[in-house]
């Protein structure tokens, strides 16, 4: 099985939830319903997905990016996770 997400870690530094992970969640559950079952089985494949990813030896951090929402209050528009070289 390929991991699309470890390509993407190959060719680039940062990858974000937004941009690069849930396109790759959408190919995967096309033509599903979204539902309560969908989304634990995106959870499960976005876990498997960054397992595969340390796995094979890269290792990264998860970072939020921040952004206001109703009222002021502050709230998570995206996670980027960064490639760490030591």
């Amino acid at each position: 099985m390929e991991n699309k997400l470890l390509e993407l870690f190959e060719k680039q530094d940062t990858v974000s939830m937004n941009d690069d992970i849930f396109p790759l969640v959408e190919e995967e559950f096309a033509g599903q319903v979204m539902g309560n079952e969908v989304y634990e089985l995106a959870h499960q494949y976005i876990g498997q997905l960054l397992w595969g990813v340390y796995a094979a030896g890269i290792s990264f951090i998860a970072s939020p990016v921040f952004g206001s929402g109703d009222f002021g209050k502050m709230v998570v528009t995206d996670v980027v996770y960064e490639k760490v070289t030591v």
